[in-house]
């Protein structure tokens, strides 16, 4: 009987047992192993679903109808223009506040104001160079700390004879390490992220400059700089905007083989880009870096509109 007895406790305790681990599971216990296990990452506010749009992307009213994610883009009366999959019919542009209206063509198309020939703002930069088709020539330099530097710019980078070279052929933007900025906390903000940029594009020492084409393909990068040798220098950099040139020319006709193209407005101002959405004369597009701009047929070229003309004809559209 003791026995018994003994079995049927042993044999409740390991229900017992069983049932707090699986109650512990339930709610959330930790177990040794749990503890070490390292903190998941907080989610990113613009990465969270909206209550008020579909699949967490925001809305955009075109002819005041909602437009967002999860659709070809539509021609009135027809199918979609160039086969674009859903996958690609995404309407917010900036991932830091992807609630904020897409900006129109016009503010798309606005010259970047920037003092001297040099820009220093390497967004704006990127930006500049993607939209005139340009090679980005970037001066790592430090005017304060380097005489190098210095050398460079007074035997080669000042002179006007590459001024007009740099004009013409190539997006230059100056990346100073010698930071001025008043206000500390920008100060340190600012020479953090040049070393960041200095770190991506393997710029080991002052003065590099660094050639590359509008899709971010490096094609030449020079540190250092030998006194009294400026034509040497200069032809280098030539050689490597050639082959950023090149390279464009191969990347664009790659890209327009995936529905991109030249759109102008009535300026002649000029936007690589491809129409993922049209609806009763307004558009998106799109720019090969994501970057969407709302556009209206009305302010595009007579080659534009004569081309949406032919696709709209293609479609049995009027």
């Amino acid at each position: 009987m003791d026995v018994v007895r003994t079995g049927v406790l042993a044999l409740l305790t390991l229900l017992v047992l069983a049932g707090c681990s699986r109650f512990g599971r339930v709610i959330g216990y930790a177990g040794e192993e749990d503890l070490k296990a390292p903190e998941a990452p907080e989610i990113p506010a613009h990465l969270l679903a909206k209550p008020d749009a579909p699949d967490g992307l925001a809305r955009v009213l075109v002819d005041g109808e909602p437009v967002s994610g999860g659709g070809a883009p539509v021609v009135p009366g027809g199918p979609p223009i160039g086969g674009f999959t859903p996958d690609e019919d995404i309407v917010w542009t900036d991932p830091d506040n992807p609630d904020a209206p897409l900006p129109d063509l016009e503010e798309t198309l606005a010259t970047v104001k920037h003092r001297g020939p040099w820009m220093e703002s390497y967004q704006n930069a990127r930006k500049t160079a993607m939209r005139q088709g340009k090679p980005l020539l970037i001066w790592f330099t430090d005017t304060l700390r380097s005489p190098l530097c210095r050398v460079l710019s007074a035997e080669l980078l000042s002179q006007q004879q590459f001024g007009s070279w740099a004009g013409e052929n190539v997006v230059r933007l100056r990346l100073d390490f010698n930071v001025k900025d008043k206000n500390a906390d920008d100060r340190l903000r600012k020479a953090e992220y040049l070393g960041t940029l200095k770190k991506r594009y393997k710029a080991k020492g002052l003065p590099t400059m660094l050639v590359m084409a509008p899709d971010g393909t490096v094609t030449g990068r020079y540190r250092g700089y030998k006194r009294g040798d400026p034509e040497f220098y200069w032809g280098r950099l030539k050689n490597a905007a050639a082959a950023a040139e090149s390279h464009h020319t191969e990347w664009k006709s790659k890209m327009e083989r995936q529905g991109y193209r030249d759109w102008q407005d009535r300026k002649g101002r000029r936007l690589f880009a491809k129409m993922i959405r049209y609806r009763k004369g307004e558009m998106i597009l799109v720019e090969p870096d994501g970057r969407k701009a709302l556009a209206k047929e009305s302010k595009l070229s007579d080659g534009d509109r004569l081309w949406i003309a032919n696709e709209k004809a293609k479609r049995g559209n009027p």
